[in-house]
C-alpha cells in the first residue's frame, strides 16, 4: 500500500513537471517563432526611414555626407541651445534642476520635460561638443528609424496581417 501511494504522488509529481515543461517549451517556441516570422519585417520597417532619409541627406550634402546642417529654426533656435546647455551640465556637473543661464535663473526641470525627455539626449556627454550638430543629425535620423519600427509593430498589431506592404505603411509617420 505504501509503495503503491508513492507511485501514485510519483506519477503526480512527473505529469505536473512535463506539464510545466510543456508550458516553458510552447512559450520558448512561440517567442522563437514570432521574432522569426515578423523580424525581416521589423528590420525593413526601420531601415526604410533610415534609407530613405540618409539617402535625401546625402544628396543635399548634409552632415555627414557634406558639411551642411539640418540645424534650422527651431531645431537651432530653441532645440540646439537646450541640448547644448545639457551637455555642458552632464559634463561640467551642473544642476539638472535650476538654471542661471536667462536673467535671474529658471526651472531646468521643466525644459528637461519638454525638450530633453528622449533617452538619446544622455548620449550627447560621450561626443566632442564641436561635434554636436552632426551628433543630433544622427539621432534624428536613428529617431525617426525607431519610429518607423513601432509603428510597423503598431500596425501589424492593428491590421493582423504579415505582407510586404507593411514596412511602406511604417512610412505614414513621416
Amino acid at each position: 500500500m505504501i509503495f503503491e501511494d508513492r507511485k501514485q504522488t510519483n506519477k503526480q509529481t512527473n505529469k505536473q513537471t512535463n506539464k510545466q515543461t510543456n508550458k516553458q517549451t510552447n512559450k520558448h517556441t512561440y517567442i522563437h517563432t514570432y521574432i522569426h516570422t515578423y523580424i525581416h519585417t521589423y528590420i525593413q520597417s526601420a531601415l526604410l526611414p533610415i534609407i530613405i532619409l540618409g539617402t535625401a541627406f546625402a544628396l543635399n550634402g548634409v552632415y555627414p555626407g557634406g558639411g551642411r546642417q539640418i540645424i534650422v529654426g527651431d531645431f537651432w533656435i530653441q532645440y540646439y541651445p537646450f541640448i547644448s546647455d545639457f551637455w555642458h551640465k552632464l559634463r561640467e556637473g551642473g544642476s539638472l534642476l535650476w538654471s542661471w543661464t536667462d536673467g535671474a535663473g529658471h526651472d531646468y526641470l521643466a525644459h528637461m520635460a519638454y525638450y530633453l525627455a528622449s533617452p538619446f539626449n544622455f548620449l550627447v556627454a560621450l561626443f566632442p561638443h564641436k561635434l554636436l550638430g552632426g551628433v543630433l543629425t544622427t539621432f534624428l535620423l536613428v529617431k525617426l528609424g525607431l519610429a518607423g519600427l513601432f509603428m510597423g509593430m503598431y500596425l501589424r498589431y492593428i491590421a493582423k496581417r504579415e505582407d510586404m506592404l507593411l514596412p511602406f505603411f511604417s512610412l505614414g509617420h513621416l
